[in-house]
């Protein structure tokens, strides 16, 4: 049986007490899969984690005609988990250390910065964990990030929203 829930989830699926009494409860009746609620769900990895994931890039095409693939790793920052619970999204760092391949060289979606990636190739890395603006995805410290004109009526441009913004 597939329990929704439990995909991306850390406890182990084995002693997890909410998912014993729902499959005693569902023994015999022919179910295959089930959505519920689970208060004891806690994700693989939490927002401001730093962690290390591979990417596959294309470097060329063989005698065939077909794509020939390289698999490159980048470190990130999680956000958040994202709509599959099987996938997180992850701020890709645009300077790493031992980097084969720039990010800034690889088709990301969203502008480089952000992309979807699945949990079971994820390792965390030994970094403390990191701040950023939830809206921009600034890093703390970081000088560029989200902009408003909207201080005290004045029209200036002042980090608005952000970790570094004044009040």
């Amino acid at each position: 049986m597939y329990y929704h829930p439990c995909a991306g989830c850390i406890v182990d699926k084995r002693t997890c007490e909410k998912r014993l009494v729902i499959k005693a409860s569902l023994a015999g009746l022919s179910v295959t899969s089930i959505k519920f609620k689970c208060k004891e769900r806690t994700p693989r990895f939490k927002s401001g984690q730093r962690v290390s994931f591979p990417w596959s890039i294309c470097v060329g095409q063989d005698y065939e005609g077909e794509g020939v693939f390289q698999r490159v790793f980048f470190n990130g920052t999680i956000i958040k988990e994202a709509a599959k619970p099987t996938k997180f999204t992850v701020r890709v760092d645009q300077d790493g250390e031992g980097y084969t391949v720039r990010p800034q060289d690889v088709k990301f979606k969203g502008e480089g910065r952000v992309v979807n990636v699945k949990a079971t190739t994820m390792t965390p890395i030994n970094e403390p964990d990191v701040n950023f603006c939830e809206s921009c995805l600034k890093y703390e410290g970081e000088s560029e990030g989200c902009q408003s004109f909207l201080v005290n009526g004045c029209d200036r441009y002042v980090a608005h929203g952000c970790l570094d913004a004044k009040e």
